[in-house]
Protein backbone atom coordinates (compact mmCIF):
# COMPACT_ATOMS: atom_id res chain seq x y z
CA UNK A 1 0.00 0.00 0.00
CA UNK A 2 0.97 3.77 -0.82
CA UNK A 3 1.38 5.98 2.01
CA UNK A 4 -1.77 7.33 -0.39
CA UNK A 5 -3.61 4.43 0.67
CA UNK A 6 -3.68 2.72 -2.97
CA UNK A 7 -2.94 -1.19 -3.93
CA UNK A 8 -1.80 -2.39 -6.83
CA UNK A 9 -2.00 -5.88 -8.24
CA UNK A 10 -0.45 -7.42 -10.89
CA UNK A 11 -0.16 -11.32 -11.78
CA UNK A 12 3.90 -10.27 -12.66
CA UNK A 13 6.37 -7.03 -11.67
CA UNK A 14 9.70 -6.40 -12.91
CA UNK A 15 11.04 -4.16 -9.50
CA UNK A 16 14.19 -1.84 -10.23
CA UNK A 17 14.33 -0.44 -7.24
CA UNK A 18 18.14 -0.24 -5.53
CA UNK A 19 18.64 -2.83 -3.29
CA UNK A 20 18.61 -1.25 -0.16
CA UNK A 21 15.29 -0.01 -0.56
CA UNK A 22 14.14 -3.91 -1.46
CA UNK A 23 12.86 -3.96 2.24
CA UNK A 24 11.10 -1.13 2.40
CA UNK A 25 8.91 -2.70 0.59
CA UNK A 26 6.06 -5.33 1.07
CA UNK A 27 5.63 -7.62 -1.59
CA UNK A 28 2.23 -10.40 -1.58
CA UNK A 29 4.13 -13.44 -2.05
CA UNK A 30 6.65 -12.07 0.31
CA UNK A 31 10.41 -12.03 -0.67
CA UNK A 32 12.38 -15.15 -0.26
CA UNK A 33 14.30 -15.17 2.89
CA UNK A 34 17.35 -14.68 0.99
CA UNK A 35 16.68 -11.81 -0.80
CA UNK A 36 15.05 -10.36 2.50
CA UNK A 37 18.63 -10.57 3.84
CA UNK A 38 20.82 -9.23 0.95
CA UNK A 39 18.66 -6.13 1.50
CA UNK A 40 18.93 -6.20 5.15
CA UNK A 41 22.44 -6.31 4.83
CA UNK A 42 22.92 -2.89 2.12
CA UNK A 43 25.25 -2.38 -0.63
CA UNK A 44 28.00 -0.71 0.49
CA UNK A 45 28.79 0.86 -3.08
CA UNK A 46 31.81 0.67 -2.60
CA UNK A 47 34.87 -0.93 -4.26
CA UNK A 48 38.77 -0.57 -5.65
CA UNK A 49 39.83 0.18 -8.84
CA UNK A 50 43.14 -0.71 -10.18
CA UNK A 51 44.12 0.50 -13.12
CA UNK A 52 47.63 -1.51 -14.55
CA UNK A 53 49.85 -0.85 -18.02
CA UNK A 54 51.02 -3.60 -19.09
CA UNK A 55 53.66 -3.97 -22.17
CA UNK A 56 53.18 -6.29 -25.15
CA UNK A 57 50.05 -7.92 -26.47
CA UNK A 58 47.23 -8.43 -24.26
CA UNK A 59 44.06 -10.98 -24.77
CA UNK A 60 41.03 -9.95 -24.35
CA UNK A 61 39.84 -11.33 -20.66
CA UNK A 62 37.27 -11.35 -17.88
CA UNK A 63 37.64 -13.04 -14.60
CA UNK A 64 35.84 -13.31 -11.23
CA UNK A 65 36.43 -14.32 -7.87
CA UNK A 66 34.63 -14.86 -4.49
CA UNK A 67 33.14 -12.12 -2.70
CA UNK A 68 35.82 -12.47 -0.05
CA UNK A 69 38.73 -12.26 -2.08
CA UNK A 70 39.99 -8.81 -1.91
CA UNK A 71 40.47 -8.06 -5.69
CA UNK A 72 37.60 -10.13 -7.01
CA UNK A 73 36.91 -8.87 -11.05
CA UNK A 74 39.61 -8.11 -13.82
CA UNK A 75 38.96 -7.88 -16.73
CA UNK A 76 41.36 -5.81 -19.89
CA UNK A 77 39.69 -3.30 -21.71
CA UNK A 78 41.20 -2.20 -24.18
CA UNK A 79 44.02 -4.60 -26.42
CA UNK A 80 45.61 -1.58 -27.48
Amino acid sequence: MTEAGEKFHSRSVIVTVPLNCLNNIEFSPGLSATKQRVSAAGHTGSGTKVYARIQGRKPLVMCTGTHDMPLNFLWIEYDD
